[in-house]
C-alpha cells in the first residue's frame, strides 16, 4: 500500500520550537487513535521555517486528513 506524508509548516521566529510541539500533539493523537505510523519527525528548513512530519498508510490517511488537517500532502511510492 502507498505511503502518505502529511506536512505542517510553521514560519517565524518560534518556527522550530512550535514544529517540535505539533509532533508531540501528532504521537499523541497517533497513540490515542491506536494508529500505524511509520514516523513523526520535525524538519528545520531555516531560521524563520521548519515542518512538522508523519507518514501513514493511504487508506488511513483518507480516514483523517480532515481531523488532522495537513498543510501538504504527498505520496510516497
Amino acid at each position: 500500500m502507498r505511503q502518505i506524508l502529511f506536512e505542517w509548516n510553521f514560519m517565524g521566529e518560534d518556527a522550530e520550537g512550535t514544529a517540535k510541539h505539533h509532533v508531540i500533539h501528532l504521537k499523541e493523537f497517533i497513540a490515542r487513535e491506536k494508529i500505524e505510523s511509520s514516523r513523526q519527525e520535525y524538519k528545520k528548513v531555516d531560521d524563520m521555517l521548519s515542518s512538522a512530519m508523519m507518514v501513514i498508510d493511504e487508506e488511513t490517511a483518507r480516514k483523517i486528513k480532515d481531523v488532522l488537517r495537513p498543510h501538504k500532502a504527498y505520496v510516497i511510492e
